[in-house]
């Protein structure tokens, strides 16, 4: 779907392909304390409270009165999963005495509202609240009817959504004509004002009654109708009894699946009732408007938010089990449409908790989402029985998979998220229900809040195969039964609190902060109890009283409390920036806030200067503006009542650095995929999901680049031909492979196309010996190696799986005269090249030879220097021998300016499942028989394990493996693995990519920016696509061939990172780049397609169509255009400068053959400058140069 955006980091700030609106603000000075009915502003000073041990102190029940307890016990507590979802809380002032007060939800008792007396104080109030003998889930406490007091929603098991109107002085009655569905089992909801008539509507998310499936003591009848299986009875019920009907459906595998209810939407209709309207069709799923009652899914938390700053709340529903979450964009009226994989690419499995705030300050919401996964390693590895996703699915870039993990979704300027939970140290904290973004420690960061627990470790595999075993045993009654539960453990996992450094990192803080209650909490309520500026806090327990949280914070602080302010939006500005947040009204794991915000007035520990606020009221009131702020402070606004609106005028934005040009090219990568995972279980990607070889070409010589690809699954190439840079058209060839040399370049290294006929006569692998080889030869280098003129050959191989992880092999190829000749001296001097993942061939040295830079992956980077006929490492002298990674594609460039060939270096990045293992990550390899390689953890002297027993079941005999699934945590891998006998270790230590600046023939290396690191980088190339004289970069990113238990890698749409000149780079969002690569991206191919004095982006996708990407900067570049006529081994590693009239330059270009992943580089460059040039400057491989004179406004040049 097209997701209109507009900016929320600034007013009058573009952001993406649409129409930046500018509002106009009515602004009121405040000083000291105020108040003022036609201002509608009041400002009161508020004194700290005490300082306590840590920042969050827990008030005690005796000291609080709060003595309520959330049961849960007897049989029930064995029987009935649902009531196991726990139950929330919901706080607000009821009473208008300016105190937030508290409902507490109850399992297996009455509810309870305590009113807040000050100073931590409360007092239970009776009343229909308390719902005597029913199982209540969540609350909300929000001004339904509009009559300036909070009523309070309640849902439940069995009971729906029940109202309850305040009388005004904290009194409620359950109102009998809410129009409210009153019989269903809801457990979360939210409230916005969805239509933009002036009131709240209301979402709730239901769930199911009973979970029979769950349930030991349910049994099935099956028959077939049709050509269908049907569950004919339950208990030995009838499924045609009402009860029955339509709940059970079974696969053609006789699995059967049972329904939950559908979720339901009410529109507000201003007098304290609701219409329901889910079974209007107003939520659009791929262009087909459907009803929400046509959506049966497992609701457990829903929020609104508004994500595009259009003044529309949007919604996002957390599903459990097989139920997808479902992000709905609002269209006005009441209507929704469904996000898909263009917005978000992956979500969790089983999400329970959601929250929004903007952590990177692009002006959009970013959200968490939670799930199940332990942060402990060998806790880890003993909850296995959960859902992992086909590989074959995981392939399909436009099919949005289901992780059994947290995800922390950051925006990028628009309508795009991506997931950096691994980055970011939160994938992970344990059975999580609810989170809540709030800036803990008043540093002008949001930190995060989470609770945790659950009755029984499901997960637990151990305790699972005991259960399992011990129901096949005798018969047993149905307590019995029931009571088997007790034989899982008790899943006590600590709260949380992730503390934000301000870098999109978190640490987990909560035993220091105080939030580190060890049980089962579900619901999280949020609100200043004390009125002294900071946000306290309440927690719902299981079997256990309420956690009260008294916030002990000093720093300075200010709060905002809007009247009627839900959907509003506050800013704080000030001199460095700006931050945002939004009112909103339920939206916690069954549970509500109060509603008031607070904003930091120091940021990094200094104070914040030209602070001002901003409140953008929903419904396009004027927006309030507030000057001269006061720390230590709350301020309570209301929204001009006048009838004039804020005033809009749109403001073209800025076009993005790239336009896509749909269906340009018809290409589609297919590689030849095997049966990886049957080989070596451990592989952390497929080895046969290999990049497409490339090459850009002017094949049939009319002066246009073209583009051919080497298609893996035959032998043949496929060439797209240059249609005056708007479209390539396909001509595909198929060639006599006598060499075994297929999956390379080495076809298109001299194809032509004479009168739109193929010819391989030129062909460098037509021309080349035939060679014996057991390996994939899959790349191909080209230079003059031994300095006689000629372009020699170099061929290197990959493994695959069939000697994986064997060491790369090198086949040299010297060309005279007389053709080409194995040159077994170069070649044994790359007789150990271990596992070879891209190469460049180019003079790195500046001697005027050739050089040879490889990448390993699970290996260091090495630089063989070419001195007298061979190749010498000397990787250790330059210092590369010491950074040991997953490296991946090469690109060569001046980064810093300073002449001298720097490089950069792709890796697996730092948001992947290595992540957490990071500090101590070992790989493990034989590449003889038995082969084996893995991962583990190095620890105490000990390998550990970071795989499951399952996998290692598949690779060494079972019986040798220890009983349990929580021993093997512990297991050391040299004895799991001694049938494997001796295996090399390899200490990883370096993750990042990252770019290798030469230090006078010395390099130093430098992490790429955080952005860089969010996918795995492949390919990357060098080109100034800013065109401002300093090299940029592309990376081809994205891994979805991982092993599918891992996940998919895919926080990617390409990135562009734009160079500053000392040889560090900014990157660039996908919303300011243009650029939407979602797929598996492994190589590009760059060049000036369309002849504008632009870099072009030809990017690849496996199992998808490849992109064309017009550059669009404002700037036009100097165009060099190298004459075919020129030899191929003077121009194959030439460089190219521009000289400017005060006698400096532009950093050199260097044109070599490839970019280290299957793909060579352009026979064109365009060059950016900082000031017009005088000349360009050619230093060609032989040492010649040349120079070329630059005529006032002509922009293309040709090298002869």
């Amino acid at each position: 779907m097209s997701i209109n955006f507009q900016s929320n980091s600034g007013f009058g700030c573009a952001l993406l392909g649409t129409a930046v609106v500018i509002l106009f603000f009515w602004s009121v000075p405040v000083a000291g304390q105020s108040s003022d009915e036609n201002l509608a502003i009041e400002h009161t000073k508020v004194t700290a409270s005490a300082v306590g041990a840590k920042r969050f102190e827990i008030v005690s029940p005796r000291q609080s009165g709060i003595t309520f307890t959330n049961h849960l016990a007897g049989l029930e507590y064995y029987k009935n999963m649902v009531a196991h979802n726990g139950a929330g809380v919901a706080v607000g002032d009821v009473n208008g005495d300016d105190l937030a007060d508290v409902f507490l939800c109850n399992i297996q008792g009455n509810n309870a509202l305590y009113l807040n007396q000050g100073g931590f104080r409360f007092k239970p109030v009776k009343g229909p609240q308390e719902m005597k003998a029913v199982i209540s889930t969540g609350a909300a406490l929000v001004d339904v009817d509009g009559d300036g007091d909070k009523d309070l929603l309640v849902n439940g098991v069995k009971v729906g959504t029940r109202l309850f109107l305040n009388n005004g002085a904290g009194g409620f009655e359950l109102s009998e004509v809410s129009g409210l569905e009153n019989s269903g089992t809801t457990t979360s909801m939210a409230l916005a004002d969805v239509d933009g008539d002036g009131d709240l509507d209301l979402y709730v998310a239901h769930y199911i009654d009973w979970m029979h499936l769950a349930d030991p003591t349910t049994r099935f009848e099956y028959s077939r109708r049709g050509d269908k299986l049907m569950v004919t009875r339950v208990n030995g019920e009838s499924t045609l009894k009402p009860k029955w009907k339509g709940r059970f459906t079974v696969s053609n595998t006789g699995r059967v699946r049972e329904l939950p209810e559908a979720d339901r939407f009410y529109l507000n209709n201003g007098d304290g009732t609701f219409q329901d309207v889910s079974i209007e069709k107003r939520f659009i799923i791929d262009g087909e408007s459907r009803s929400l009652s046509s959506l049966r899914e497992w609701g457990l938390a829903v929020t609104f938010r508004d994500v595009n700053n259009d003044f529309l709340p949007d919604l996002y529903v957390c599903n459990d089990f097989a139920s997808p979450d479902r992000f709905w964009i609002n269209q006005g009226e009441g209507k929704f449409e469904l996000t898909n994989y263009s917005n978000i690419r992956h979500t969790s499995r089983s999400s329970m908790g959601v929250d929004f705030t903007d952590l990177n300050a692009d002006g959009v919401p970013d959200f968490m989402l939670l799930d199940m996964l332990d942060p402990n390693r060998a806790r880890r590895l003993v909850q296995l029985e959960k859902e992992v996703e086909r590989s074959s699915r995981l392939l399909d870039w436009k099919y949005v998979p289901r992780f059994n993990r947290n995800v922390l979704m950051i925006s990028q300027d628009g309508p795009l998220w991506f997931d950096t939970a691994y980055y970011s140290g939160v994938e992970a904290s344990a059975w999580s229900w609810n989170v809540r973004f709030l800036d803990a420690d008043l540093d002008g960061d949001d930190d995060m809040l989470i609770t945790n627990g659950f009755a029984f470790d499901t997960m637990d595999m151990d305790a699972s195969l005991k259960l399992k075993s011990v129901q096949k045993g005798s018969r047993k009654d149905a307590r019995s039964l029931y009571e088997l539960k007790k034989l899982q453990p008790r899943y006590n996992s600590p709260n949380q609190l992730f503390r934000n450094d301000g870098q999109l990192r978190f640490a987990e803080s909560g035993p220091a902060f105080g939030f580190d209650h060890n049980g089962i909490t579900y619901g999280l309520g949020v609100a200043d109890f004390d009125n002294d500026g900071d946000l306290d806090f309440i927690t719902n327990n299981l079997n256990e009283p309420p956690s009260l949280y008294r916030n002990t914070s000093q720093e300075p602080r200010i709060q905002v409390r809007l009247k009627g302010g839900v959907g509003s939006k506050v800013r704080l500005r000030h001199a460095n920036g700006a931050i945002v947040r939004e009112i909103f009204s339920g939206g916690g794991y069954l549970s509500g806030d109060s509603g008031e915000v607070v904003f930091a007035m120091n940021i990094s520990g200094k104070k914040i200067k030209e602070s001002s606020l901003e409140v953008e009221w929903p419904d396009g009131s004027l927006v309030t503006r507030v000057v001269d702020l006061k720390a230590n402070s709350i301020y309570r606004l209301k929204k001009d009542v006048s009838p004039e609106k804020r005033s809009t005028t749109d403001v073209p934005s800025d076009k993005p650095m790239f336009l896509k040009k749909l269906d340009a090219i018809a290409f589609r990568h297919f590689p030849n995929l095997t049966k990886d995972y049957d080989e070596n279980p451990f592989l952390l990607k497929r080895l046969s999901a290999t990049a497409p070889p490339a090459l850009s070409r002017d094949f049939d010589g009319n002066g246009w680049l073209d583009v051919g690809f080497q298609l893996p699954r035959s032998g043949a190439v496929q060439v797209f031909l240059n249609q005056d840079g708007k479209r390539f058209l396909p001509l595909a060839s198929k060639y006599n492979d006598p060499s075994g040399l297929m999956e390379n370049t080495g076809w298109l290294d001299g194809f032509t196309v004479v009168d739109n006929k193929p010819s391989f006569e030129e062909s460098l692998n037509q021309q080349v010996p035939a060679m014996e080889i057991n390996q994939s030869l899959r790349l191909v280098l080209r230079a003059d190696i031994d300095g006689n003129g000629f372009a020699d050959a170099l061929y290197i191989t990959q493994d695959s799986m069939l000697d994986h992880p064997a060491g790369s092999q090198a086949f040299v190829y010297l060309q005279n005269d007389d053709g080409f000749h194995r040159a077994g001296s170069w070649e044994k001097s790359l007789s150990e090249l271990g596992h070879v993942s891209s190469a460049i061939c180019v003079d790195i040295d500046n001697d005027l030879d050739a050089d040879l830079l490889i990448a390993h992956e699970a290996g260091s980077i090495k630089l063989f220097e070419n001195r007298d006929g061979s190749f010498l490492d000397i990787s250790e002298s330059v210092n590369l021998a010491g950074h040991v990674g997953l490296w991946q594609g090469l690109a060569v460039g001046d980064f810093n300016d300073d002449g001298r060939m720097d490089f950069v270096a792709g890796n697996i990045g730092r948001n992947s499942p290595l992540e957490p293992y990071q500090e101590n990550l070992v790989y493990l390899s034989r590449s003889e028989e038995p082969r084996m390689s893995l991962f583990a953890l190095q620890e105490k002297g000990k390998l550990l394990p970071i795989d499951d027993m399952d996998l290692f079941s598949r690779v060494v005999d079972r019986t040798t493996l220890p009983q349990s699934y929580h021993e093997f945590s512990s297991s050391n891998l040299t004895v799991v693995l001694k049938s494997f006998g001796s295996m090399k270790q390899t200490e990883i230590n370096c993750l990042e990519t990252s770019v290798f600046l030469n230090r006078a023939g010395k390099f130093e290396r430098f992490a790429l920016p955080v952005e860089a690191q969010w996918s795995p980088t492949s390919g990357i190339s060098v080109a100034d696509f800013d065109n401002d004289g300093l090299e940029d970069l592309v990376l081809s990113q994205n891994w979805y061939s991982i092993r599918p238990d891992l996940g998919r890698l895919d926080s990617s749409a390409g990135m562009i990172l734009l160079g500053e000149g000392q040889g560090s780079f900014k990157g660039v969002s996908s919303g300011r780049s243009g650029l939407a690569i979602l797929g598996e991206c492994r190589n590009a191919l760059i060049a000036d397609f369309n002849h504008d004095g632009r870099s072009d982006i030809i990017a690849t996708q496996t199992l998808g169509e490849a992109h064309l990407y017009l550059g669009q900067s404002e700037k036009r570049g100097i165009r060099l255009i190298i004459d075919s006529k020129v030899e191929l081994a003077k121009r194959l590693g030439c460089s190219v400068h521009l000289l400017y009239p005060d006698e400096t330059s532009s950093p050199p270009r260097w044109l070599y053959s490839g970019d280290g992943v299957l793909a060579q580089c352009s026979t064109e460059a365009v060059l950016g400058f900082k000031q017009w040039p005088s000349s360009i400057q050619i230093v060609w491989s032989d040492g010649e140069k040349q120079t070329i004179l630059v005529q006032p406004g002509i922009y293309e040049y040709t090298a002869q």
